[in-house]
Order: C-alpha cells, then structure tokens, then sequence
C-alpha cells in the first residue's frame, strides 16, 4: 500500500533529522533509505502512471547517487565493494528505469544523459573504475607504503564511523561518544591532508582516482568520428538497457531478455570455433535481442560500431553475430555475419574510449 509506506518514508524522516541534530546518520543507513523511497516511487508510478511520481523517484535516485560517490571516495575498497555487491545493482537499475520512463514519455535529452551518467557510473564504480587506478598507480610508480597509508587511513575512519554508530543505541556516556567524533574529526583531516599530498607528489593517480570526471552523453557525441556509433550496453538482471549515440542523435532502448538468453550465450561461446547450424540458429537470435533494433536505427553512411558491453555480455564477439536467418544451404563464410557490415572495437567505458585496448 503506497500511502502507508508513504506514511512510513515520512515518519522516518523525521526521526532522522531528530537523531542527525544529535549526530550525522551513517551513509549506508540513508543509502538503504532512499534506495527504498526511490522503487516505492517507481512502483507506485507503474501502477497509476502519474508522472510527478517519476519526477519525484528522479530527485530521489539523484541524491542517492550524490551521497554513493562521496561514501566510496572516504570508505576503504573493501567496505565499498561489500556495499556495491548488495545494494547499487538495485540502486542503478531503479535510478536508470526512471529515466528511462521519462525519456519514453518526454523525449527529452536531460532524461537520456541522466540515464547514460547512470549506466557510467555504475560501470566505473567496479572493475572499469580498480582497472584505471592499477595503471595510474604502476604509471606513476606509486610506493607501496603510500597506498598502504591510503588503506588504513580509509580503514581508521569507517571503523571509528562504526564505533559511533553503535554507540548512539546504546546510550554509552555522552564523554565517550564525544571522544570518538573527535578522533573521527581528527582522522578525516589527516586523511584530507593525505590526499593534498598525493595530489601533488602523484598527480596522474590523484586524478584518476578522486576527481575523475565521467563524460557526459553529449561530449561523447562530440568526440565520435563521422560514421561512427557507439553502442553501450547496461544489464541489471533480466533487462537490458542500450544506448546508441552517433553525430546529431541519441537513443535508449529497453528489452526484456528471454530465458534462454544465458544458454544461448554460453552455446555461442562453446561453439564459436566449430561453427554448425546451430551456432548460426543462436547468432542470428542474439542479434535479434542485442542488435536488431539498433541497426534499425543507424544512418546507412555508419561504418564503424564502437560497443561497451556489459557483465555476461563481455564474453559476445559481436562480430559473429547474424544478421539474417542463416539458409538452409552450406557455406558459413558468405552468410550475413555483422563484421561484414561493419566494422567493429570495444571499450570497457566511455571514459576509456582513448585509453583502453580496442579490439577489432
């Protein structure tokens, strides 16, 4: 019941600003919160198709996504990949739904680079985002004793963090709890004059790993080649979300994949060296769910597809996927595989377009 759970939403609240008077509300705790406020939002939409409510649950996921950054950037690794694990799959794919409702509904480029910036984000937070700082840190020679002191001092302030957070609960002496914010204070300094420091003596590193900056939809537009389109792929479960940017035009497509999609995938990777008739069957399917509305969409002077896939998605040379239903006759080599239409790289995110390997 969404007025009940609106109720609830309002209540706590209200608590919160009560205890934050008294003491900051741990960012996982306000994380957990919006996360939920943001789908009770999304669903309550899905069910009256109200459209402030999307605007609401946008508002929301935005302030959500401001509090994710800034906890990761004080929080060690290990503390913010435990988090990304359970919760920011949620958290992205109700933050990317919105947006892309609105999109549907607006067609409004706000709504679709809103979407795109989530789609990054959520990419560069986990494998894309350790990958940059490894080849920062080995570029510029970073000491082994400066990322352990980067570690523990991330590691000081989430254990002090938690010490007060359990503190409050169980009313221990106003003293004690007094004497941990101030040590907390005190890390977060020392942590803030660290990072000066590393700013300074290795800037390469202090740049890619706390003032990165992901590019936005329409940036990316402007640095495509003529005759080039980017297609990035975000996957949350069973529905996949695609954007295809090229000079002048943007679009956002939302599929629910079959269930034999995992299968498939798997059978297409085992049988990629001994093409059969069956390989054909599943190439020309996957290209069906992955590719055919997009090439629907692509002026005919396109050449060149630069595509980021996503999660199981990686393991697809899309090059052999089938444009056509392969005939009954023999002969593989002349069938309608995609390379033979266009040629074809990769990039693990947008912000690596000119950094990363490409594969062609």
């Amino acid at each position: 019941d969404f007025q009940k759970a609106n109720q609830f939403f309002q209540k706590a609240e209200s608590l919160m600003k009560q205890r934050d008077a008294q003491s900051p509300i741990p960012l996982l705790t306000q994380l957990k919160f919006l996360e939920q406020k943001g789908q009770s939002l999304l669903m309550e939409y899905k069910a009256t198709k109200d459209i402030a409510l999307l605007h609401q649950a946008e508002a929301i996921h935005q302030k959500s996504m401001d509090l994710y950054t800034s906890w990761q950037v004080q929080l060690e690794e290990s503390e913010s990949l435990a988090y990304s694990a359970k919760h920011s799959n949620k958290l992205f794919a109700n933050a990317l739904e919105t947006n892309f409702l609105l999109f549907e509904k607006k067609q409004q480029a706000n709504h679709f680079n809103q979407a795109f910036a989530y789609a990054e984000l959520s990419k560069s937070q986990s494998l894309n985002r350790s990958l940059q700082i490894n080849s920062a840190a080995l570029k510029n020679s970073i000491p082994d004793s400066i990322l352990a002191q980067e570690q523990r001092l991330k590691k000081d302030i989430s254990e002090l963090q938690l010490q007060i957070d359990q503190s409050i609960p169980i009313a221990k002496s106003s003293d004690e709890v007094r004497s941990l914010k101030t040590a907390l204070f005190e890390k977060k300094q020392s942590f803030q004059k660290f990072l000066e420091e590393v700013a300074i003596d290795f800037p390469a590193y202090y740049q890619v790993r706390y003032q990165s900056k992901l590019p936005s939809a329409s940036a990316v537009s402007d640095q495509l080649e003529d005759q080039t389109a980017l297609i990035e792929f975000a996957l949350f479960d069973n529905t996949l979300y695609t954007f295809l940017i090229f000079k002048g035009k943007n679009h956002l497509f939302q599929s629910k994949l079959s269930a034999d999609f995992m299968a498939d995938i798997r059978a297409f990777h085992q049988r990629l060296s001994r093409p059969t008739k069956s390989f054909e069957e599943i190439a020309h399917r996957l290209y069906q769910q992955l590719m055919a509305s997009i090439i629907h969409q692509l002026p005919a002077d396109v050449q060149h597809l630069c595509i980021i896939p996503d999660g199981i998605l990686s393991y697809i040379p899309f090059e052999a996927l089938l444009m056509e239903e392969p005939p009954i006759a023999d002969g593989h080599l002349q069938h309608a595989w995609l390379l033979r239409s266009y040629r074809i790289s990769y990039a693990y995110t947008t912000d690596l377009l000119h950094t990363a390997p490409h594969k062609s």
